[in-house]
């Protein structure tokens, strides 16, 4: 067995001179790089010529190399086909004594083995091999800040408004966590606990799970249950490490407690071991003393594949914290072994694996897996949003959190305060349970949208020039999974009467727009958008020409507040007759406009709210329909898209596309009676928007959550009288009440004291 003799050394390119490896059937160049160096980094998935080309010089230098063997006949989660395709590579491996199968998984498709030349010169001719990765040991990626991201912000932090995560459970991946810790006390569920851990000679490493076991063969955990999970002996380096994360994302303040908490307070925790034990130069040289504490990449695709396969069927799972990793990537790293498996979780299980972007102080590229692209990978700031100097950041970054100074648990129920993305990761971790508390049934790319909307941008220093947010938690929750309400605009009373629940009553908020000119001389109709990006809903008017001449013919007169509105946005677009539309058009979080040309049909579009020529001209529907628009289908981002109702036959038709094209519609639905005013919104906050209809002749409003569907509506109420009209929007960040500014669950948060 070789023994590496650095692991420094495994996370720098590797150096070999410049050579030609014929495999059987193809002749395969090595990697170029400037002065004729490989340049290749242990622990990257290859899947080129070139790449398997360098991984097996890899092995004709060391002798034996441990891989990850990914393949593509089979997808993740097909048990027998991977099966299958498992069995068919141990069969290649055959051409070399020396290789074996070590390690299969039950829904990845992919092997560990120990190859030779031979062996990894026999899989890089295998047409059903899409990638091979080296499967080394990589380190750790080494709480005013829950001021700083809104989690504890009195009256509107996500605390204040109700929300702390209760519910779900954050799963940590990492080096184990000291359940008993009274910052942890209770937190655990000890039934879920896991450890995937090592004993191998050739790096060589052991095993910490606590009966002493390994990773199993088909990559079963070697311990579960209570106490599997714990903390790794303290006396390693780097065995405090999960503790310490565990803490920022789900600890609970106690009496006599260190006055803060977690992110996300309430909610439970999973912590799965998946670190094993080295020593001497394999620790010293990386930095580490000895003994230390590293993953190999193998270990965590079987704690992943747990997390999938057994522990999200009996248990809510909001996010996966991984902080770990290491290499350099400037670019999605999507030949990784362990993207399947996360890809998976994102789809099907609606579980976020959140990853430390690494703390090289790469300004242009950062570690994996952050860098697999359905991760959210999280770089780290200062409380001040500086980008802290030790951060790994690039264009592709998800988002940015506090990960400077945080004190947290550590082992033996003491604190401690660390830098690092390890500290800013559960932060987003913590973050994701708050959310799903509020709607369960969330896409892991609704919350990350959501999420990267509402934060402060931070722009990058020292390099290539790109803008990441920074994880803004009060806002994000503030305008997530909202319902539209109903409202009505009077002319005769030339006000807005909005509503905060979708039930006969009286107007929560009444606006009155001072604009707004005589209806027997002026055709103005009222819009509602939400011009800034805040969440809240805000009124307006479009004029669609005086009665006489059509003079004044197109212009929009917008405010972004329904407390005290004045004139934020004033600007033309459209033709005398043209009706509004308004909706996110590129997914940016801010509504703007477009008309709809009843006279033949046409729709203009614009992505800014200013006068101008349409960004996009589209063709739907038939003279005197009437335009409006929707999310029809709760796509990610969440852009809208246009849609008519056509008023004689009560129908909705529904594109979801944006273009200059003409385009037929994707959905169409009845609702209502002839005569009646169609309108949409999302009446039950699943990002979907609904239709409705108001009936003028009596003031009831029928709504209805599926677009899609003709049928009895899902809600009516009365409001209204004849000569309203009909509008839906989110008027308030919090309610019940006359657009309050008080939520309606107050929990005062402790303030938060640094530890020294």
């Amino acid at each position: 067995m070789i023994r590496i003799k650095s692991f420094r050394s495994l996370l720098l390119l590797a150096v070999v001179a410049v050579m030609v490896i014929t495999l059987v059937g193809v002749t395969v160049p090595t990697a170029q790089a400037q002065g004729g160096e490989t340049n290749y980094q242990p622990g990257t998935a290859v899947s080129t010529a070139s790449g398997y080309a360098a991984l097996a010089q890899r092995a004709a230098q060391n002798g034996i190399i441990r891989v990850i063997v990914s393949f593509g006949s089979a997808a993740y989660g097909q048990l027998a086909a991977v099966q299958a395709g498992q069995q068919r590579l141990a069969n290649v491996l055959a051409i070399s004594s020396n290789a074996r199968v070590v390690r299969e998984f039950t829904h990845t498709p992919a092997i560990v083995a120990e190859l030779d030349q031979a062996a990894v010169i026999a899989l890089a001719n295998d047409p059903d091999v899409t990638a091979m990765q080296e499967d080394i040991p990589v380190p750790p990626s080494d709480l005013s800040s829950n001021n700083v991201i809104g989690a504890s912000t009195v009256a509107t932090g996500a605390w204040a408004q109700g929300y702390d995560g209760t519910g779900w459970a954050v799963v940590v991946l990492d080096t184990g966590a000291q359940s008993s810790h009274p910052f942890l006390s209770g937190k655990t569920i000890t039934a879920a606990e896991a450890c995937f851990s090592t004993t191998n000679g050739a790096y060589p490493s052991t095993t910490v799970c606590p009966n002493g076991q390994s990773t199993g063969g088909s990559g079963q955990p070697a311990q579960t249950g209570s106490g599997a999970g714990v903390n790794c002996p303290i006396t390693t380096d780097g065995c405090a490490h999960g503790t310490h994360v565990s803490g920022i994302a789900v600890g609970k303040n106690y009496g006599g407690g260190p006055g803060y908490d977690g992110v996300a307070r309430g909610a439970s925790l999973i912590p799965i071991q998946v670190f094993s034990q080295f020593t001497g130069a394999n620790c010293t040289n990386s930095g580490y003393s000895s003994p230390c504490a590293f993953s190999f990449n193998s270990d965590t695709i079987a704690a992943l594949d747990y997390v999938y396969g057994t522990l999200s069927l009996s248990y809510n799972i909001a996010s996966i914290n991984m902080s770990l990793g290491g290499g350099q990537n400037t670019g999605y790293c999507d030949t990784d072994a362990r993207k399947p498996v996360i890809d998976n979780l994102r789809n099907n299980r609606k579980i976020a694996t959140v990853i430390a972007a690494g703390n090289n102080g790469y300004n242009n590229a950062i570690s994996s897996p952050g860098c697999i692209s359905s991760a959210v990978s999280v770089g780290a700031t200062t409380d001040a949003d500086a980008i802290a100097s030790y951060s790994n950041r690039y264009a592709n970054l998800s988002i940015y959190a506090p990960g400077s100074s945080v004190d947290s648990s550590v082992p033996n129920s003491t604190y401690a305060n660390y830098n690092g993305t390890s500290m800013a990761t559960p932060h987003v971790a913590g973050a994701w349970a708050v959310m799903k508390q509020k709607f369960p049934a969330a896409s892991v790319s609704k919350i990350l949208y959501v999420l990267r909307q509402k934060g402060p941008l931070i722009a990058n220093t020292g390099g290539p020039v790109f803008s990441i947010p920074r994880l803004q938690l009060d806002k994000s929750l503030a305008d997530f999974g909202n319902k539209d309400t109903v409202g009505i605009y009077r002319p005769s009373l030339n006000m807005f009467l909005l509503r905060n629940s979708n039930t006969t009553g009286v107007a929560d908020i009444n606006v009155s727009l001072a604009p707004h000119m005589d209806p027997n001389e002026y055709r103005d109709v009222p819009v509602v958008g939400d011009w800034n990006g805040d969440g809240i809903d805000t009124v307006g008017f479009y004029r669609r020409g005086r009665l006489s001449d059509g003079a004044g013919a197109g212009l929009f007169w917008l405010t972004d507040s329904n407390t005290a509105p004045q004139q934020d946005y004033y600007f033309v677009l459209g033709n005398p007759g043209d009706t509004p539309i308004v909706g996110d058009w590129n997914g940016d979080g801010k509504d703007t406009v477009g008309v709809f040309r009843p006279s033949n049909g046409l729709i203009y579009i614009k992505n800014n709210l200013t006068t101008g020529v349409a960004d996009y001209t589209m063709v739907l529907g038939n003279p005197n329909d009437v335009g409006l628009a929707g999310n029809w289908d709760n796509d990610d981002p969440g852009t809208d898209s246009p849609g008519v109702f056509r008023p004689s036959l009560v129908r909705f038709y529904m594109t979801n596309q944006v273009c200059n094209c003409v385009i037929g519609a994707d959905y169409t639905s009845v609702l209502g009676n002839p005569g009646d005013q169609g309108f949409v919104g999302d009446w039950n906050g699943d990002g979907r928007s609904g239709t409705g209809v108001y009936r003028t002749s009596n003031g009831i409003t029928y709504l209805r959550n599926d677009p899609t569907t003709t049928g009895f509506s899902d809600y009516n109420l009365v409001y209204g009288i004849d000569g309203d009209y009909a509008l839906a929007g989110h008027w308030s960040l919090f309610g019940p009440g006359a657009g309050s500014s008080t939520p309606s669950q107050v929990e005062l948060a402790p303030t938060f004291v640094p530890k020294n």
